[in-house]
C-alpha cells in the first residue's frame, strides 16, 4: 500500500509515462496535445473573467451591480454563473438559487443601473468591448432606464469601460473609505 505522500509522485509518473509513450510515437502531436489546450483554456478563461468584470462605475468603483456583469437567461453558461453579482454577493449559495436571488434584488439592480444584458453570449459582449462598439452594448443592454436615451446608455458603457488606473485603485479598498474601519479592526485585533 502506498502512503498518501507518494500519490502525487505516482500520478506524475503515470502522466510522464503516458507523455513519453505519445512522444515516442509522434512528438509534434504530443506537443500540440499539451500546448493547445493550455493556451486555449487560459485565453478563454481570461476573456470570460475580463468580461465579467470589465465595467466599473466611475462614481462608485466598488458598486457590485456595475462591476459584475449579469446576463439574464444567458447562453452557454453552467451553474447559473451568468447571475454574476449573485455569485459575488452570495458566494456559498447553491447555484440553483442564483436566479431567485437576482429577482429578490432586482430593485437594487435597477437603482444602480447595473451592467446587465439579456440572453447574450459572453463572447459577443467581449467582442463589443474590444471593438469599442458602445452603441451595440447599449443595444444589448437589458431593460434600459426610461430616462436614458440610447446615446446616453452608450456613453455610460464607454465611461464604465474607460474607468481604470491608479485613481480608481486609490478610491477603493484599504486605502480609501474603509481604511479607518480596517485600522480600527486591526488595532482591536492586536489588543486581544
Amino acid at each position: 500500500m502506498h502512503s498518501p505522500h507518494s500519490r502525487p509522485l505516482l500520478t506524475h509518473a503515470h502522466a510522464g509515462s503516458f507523455l513519453a509513450l505519445v512522444a515516442s510515437v509522434n512528438r509534434q502531436f504530443c506537443f500540440w496535445y499539451l500546448f493547445y489546450p493550455l493556451v486555449e483554456g487560459n485565453i478563454l478563461l481570461s476573456v470570460v473573467n475580463y468580461t465579467w468584470h470589465a465595467f466599473i462605475d466611475p462614481a462608485d468603483p466598488s458598486n457590485d451591480y456595475v462591476n459584475s456583469t449579469t446576463v439574464v437567461e444567458g447562453q452557454n453558461f453552467c451553474l447559473k454563473e451568468e447571475y454574476h453579482v449573485v455569485h459575488h454577493q452570495y458566494a456559498g449559495v447553491h447555484w440553483s438559487k442564483h436566479k431567485a436571488l437576482y429577482e429578490k434584488h432586482l430593485p437594487e439592480y435597477k437603482k444602480a443601473r447595473a451592467t446587465i444584458f439579456y440572453a447574450e453570449n459572453l463572447f459577443v459582449i467581449f467582442g463589443c468591448i474590444v471593438a469599442k462598439d458602445y452603441d451595440k452594448l447599449a443595444e444589448l443592454y437589458y431593460e434600459p432606464p426610461a430616462d436614458m436615451t440610447k446615446q446616453q446608455l452608450a456613453d455610460m458603457m464607454r465611461d464604465r469601460l474607460r474607468t481604470c488606473g491608479p485613481d480608481i485603485a486609490k478610491s477603493i479598498g484599504r486605502t480609501a473609505q474603509n481604511k479607518k474601519e480596517s485600522d480600527k479592526f486591526m488595532a482591536k485585533d492586536k489588543g486581544q
